[in-house]
């Protein structure tokens, strides 16, 4: 799971320190599931040049460890890459059931 920002990173883990202090934590939910703190693309946004550059590529440092941890998590279950995922996000509505998002 992928933690965007301070707000994701504190209401899922209770994390109370800065997005770059939990960066370099290992985060868990009370299931065990992993938790990889990162930062919010608008932090990105907000940032002055110089840290935006580096936040960046923090960010996608961040995601590829959340892939690589994704992934491994996989093979420990034993779940099959070609098939579709099952359990993952079990509290995600189905699309069908999300209600619609009007554009502007």
């Amino acid at each position: 799971m992928v933690a965007l920002g301070a707000t994701a990173v504190g209401a899922l883990t209770g994390w109370k320190e800065s997005v770059r202090d939990a960066r370099h934590e290992l985060l868990r939910l009370p299931s065990g599931t992993r938790v990889v703190a990162t930062w919010h693309p608008s932090a990105i946004l907000r940032a002055p040049p110089s840290a935006a550059a580096r936040m960046r590529d923090e960010l996608a440092d961040d995601l590829a460890r959340a892939a690589r941890l994704a992934a491994e998590a996989a093979v420990e279950a034993g779940d099959d890459e070609d098939e579709p995922a099952t359990g993952h996000g079990a509290h995600a509505a189905p699309v069908a059931n999300r209600p619609a998002v009007a554009a502007q």
